[in-house]
C-alpha cells in the first residue's frame, strides 16, 4: 500500500483476528469528548480487546475513555467545553498514571507513556511490552482513523509487527482539533505526503 492510498483512506481490512494478541488504539486529533473521533476509537479498541488481548491506548484515546466513564448519558461534553475542574482532574489522572494499568470490565489497559509519542513510538512501546510479557510475535489489531491507519500499519511492518486492520473505522475528521492537519482531508493528505518523506529519512517508514 502506498502512502497516498493510505492518506485517502484505502486500506486492506480483515475480519480474522484469531491470531491477534494485542490491540492498539491510536488517537487522531485532540478532542476527547463523548462524540469525538478519539472516543469512537477508544470504544472500538475496547470492544476488540477480547480473548485476553492487551489493549494499549495513548494520551488522547485514554483521556476519551476515562472521560466517557465519568460523564452521564444525558450530558454533552466536548473538549473545549470542559470545566476547569474537569480539565484539572483529567490532567492529574493522565500525569499520575503514565505506566499504570487500569481495569475496565476486566480488560487490561496499558497507557503508552508520553515519551513514546507518535505512532512509531507507540508501536515500539507495544512491541517491547509484549516481549517483556513473553510474547515476541506481535499480531496487532490497529485501531486508528481510516485515513491514518494504513500508514500506522506500514510502520508496524517496518518493525516486524503483523498489523491487522478492522473494517468500519471512523472516516470523519476532528473539526475541533488543535492540530490543523487533522481537521479535514484537504489538510491531511499533503501533511501525510510530506511527513512520509521525513519518516523515511528516519527509517520509520
Amino acid at each position: 500500500m502506498g502512502i497516498l492510498r493510505s492518506a485517502l483512506g484505502h486500506n486492506e481490512v480483515t475480519d480474522d483476528f484469531s491470531r491477534a494478541n494485542a490491540v492498539g488504539a491510536f488517537s487522531f486529533g485532540t478532542s476527547i469528548g463523548p462524540e469525538s473521533v478519539n472516543a469512537e476509537l477508544a470504544d472500538t479498541g475496547f470492544l476488540l480487546a477480547t480473548d485476553n488481548r492487551k489493549l494499549f491506548v495513548d494520551k488522547n484515546t485514554y483521556g476519551a475513555m476515562w472521560l466517557s466513564t465519568r460523564v452521564s448519558g444525558d450530558e454533552t461534553v466536548h473538549e473545549v467545553d470542559l470545566s476547569e475542574k474537569k480539565k484539572e482532574d483529567l490532567d492529574r489522572i493522565l500525569k499520575s498514571q503514565p505506566l499504570d494499568r487500569i481495569n475496565l470490565v476486566d480488560v487490561p489497559i496499558s497507557k503508552v507513556p508520553s515519551r513514546s509519542a507518535g505512532s512509531w513510538g507507540m508501536l515500539k512501546f507495544i512491541q517491547q511490552t509484549m516481549k517483556e510479557h513473553g510474547e515476541p510475535e506481535l499480531n496487532l489489531i490497529i485501531v486508528a482513523q481510516a485515513h491514518h491507519v494504513g500508514r500506522v500499519a506500514m510502520q508496524a511492518r517496518k518493525l516486524g509487527i503483523n498489523p491487522l486492520i478492522p473494517a468500519g473505522l471512523p472516516r470523519r475528521f476532528d473539526r475541533r482539533s488543535k492540530q490543523l492537519w487533522t481537521r479535514d482531508l484537504g489538510f491531511w493528505v499533503p501533511y501525510e505526503l510530506l511527513g512520509s518523506l521525513e519518516l523515511k529519512r528516519r527509517g520509520q517508514l
